[in-house]
């Protein structure tokens, strides 16, 4: 997950970064790699944001996030309600959900 482009800027340090484009003037309003630390910025907000996750269920490395999967594939046992889907499949579905549900909430956004 790369988040760099989440940070936003403050309103008050916005004006300094005003370009013209041929739609009339822009301010950026997130934090532009190119200039800052924003590793320094983005790692503690993901850190925070997903802390119930790490480090059990969630692997962190700098600004790369890692779910990570179940230590067993249970015998490769399928589910009773679903005969086509494996239980460490499904386990691993239910914690991804999860980890999303808690990026959505924080009104954050996933690409790639």
């Amino acid at each position: 997950m790369g988040g760099y482009d989440e940070g936003e800027l403050d309103v008050t340090t916005r004006l300094p970064k005003t370009f013209e484009t041929p739609l009339g003037g822009l301010q950026l309003t997130r934090i532009p790699q190119e200039e800052t630390n924003s590793v320094a910025a983005y790692q503690p907000q993901m850190s925070w944001i997903l802390q119930d996750e790490i480090p059990e269920h969630l692997g962190t490395f700098i600004d790369y996030r890692g779910i990570k999967g179940p230590r067993s594939t249970y015998h490769n046992e399928t589910l009773k309600e679903n005969p086509l889907i494996r239980r460490f499949v499904f386990k691993y579905a239910v914690k991804l959900e999860r980890i999303l549900f808690r990026i959505e909430k924080a009104v954050l956004t996933i690409s790639g």
